[in-house]
């Protein structure tokens, strides 16, 4: 929700859905790596292993609206 925030004068229309997947079916359909967070944006693992810096989500974020 930061992020959605930081993009709001950008973007105003920017509503940004987050989904915890917990089950390893789900899970792998994105990754391999089921012990550390990863990170899709638009059905795209941008991040496994560690969690991004603010920045970085940001970019991800503004890349995907530009797709």
């Amino acid at each position: 929700m930061a992020a959605q925030r930081a993009l709001q004068n950008e973007y105003p229309e920017l509503k940004i859905v987050i989904t915890e997947l917990k089950d390893w079916v789900h899970i792998e359909q994105y990754t391999s790596v089921l012990s550390a967070p990863s990170l899709v944006v638009n059905e795209k693992l941008v991040c496994v292993g560690r969690f991004p810096s603010r920045q970085e989500l940001l970019g991800w974020i503004r890349s995907a609206i530009e797709e």
